[in-house]
């Protein structure tokens, strides 16, 4: 019974739930991987962790090197999982007129449900990502600096949409780009409508 008792307790005042979740927007049941030290940190940072165009939240959680991360510097890693486009594919709608899917829409709310459940820093909440993982951070550094306080881009530019954007606030960002990348060139973006032609 005594080695029973504190798991008992950490049930009991509502332990952090790891591993594959859910989240309910705009009637739609979306998923998403969370890592993080256990227990977590009274206003630890909350990062977004966003794959790329045909990739998932499971392979991105894999490879990225978040989730040790997460644990051993005290924030929170989320890898949401994207919706799939007009062609069946999963994406991120980074205003890219793909798919009517509401992503800012529901990672601004999941960022929010997040922050109140777990007592996460809404000062110090982050988006990144790799390739349409980067256009859509970007697009939410775009529509949102007031929940997304910095963002992140491997390869991943910003959508005809977004390119040329301005408001009051500043977002630092940090944008990782091969010059020989052939996917999202460096000089001319992707160069399909909607994508952009932007380096």
């Amino acid at each position: 019974m005594k080695r029973l008792l504190p798991l008992l307790l950490l049930i009991a005042a509502g332990a952090p739930a790891f591993g594959q979740l859910e989240f309910e927007y705009g009637g739609v049941t979306r998923t998403y991987y969370m890592e993080g030290p256990d227990p977590i940190p009274e206003g630890a940072p909350l990062v977004f962790v966003l794959h790329g165009y045909t990739s998932s939240a499971q392979l991105i959680r894999a490879y990225s090197g978040f989730s040790p991360l997460a644990e051993e510097e005290g924030f929170v890693a989320v890898f949401p999982q994207g919706t799939e486009d007009i062609f069946n594919i999963a994406h991120w709608n980074a205003t890219l007129n793909q798919s009517t899917t509401d992503d800012h829409g529901f990672l601004v709310a999941l960022a929010q449900y997040l922050q109140n459940e777990y007592g996460l820093s809404a000062a110090c909440t982050y988006a990144c990502g790799m390739s349409n993982g980067g256009f859509m951070s970007y697009s939410l550094a775009c529509e949102h600096p007031d929940v997304f306080s910095a963002i992140g881009s491997v390869t991943g530019s910003m959508s005809t949409a977004d390119f040329g954007c301005t408001h009051q606030e500043v977002v630092p960002i940090v944008h990782l780009h091969g010059t020989e990348d052939e996917t999202v060139s460096y000089d001319n973006g992707v160069g399909a409508p909607g994508w952009g032609t932007a380096s």
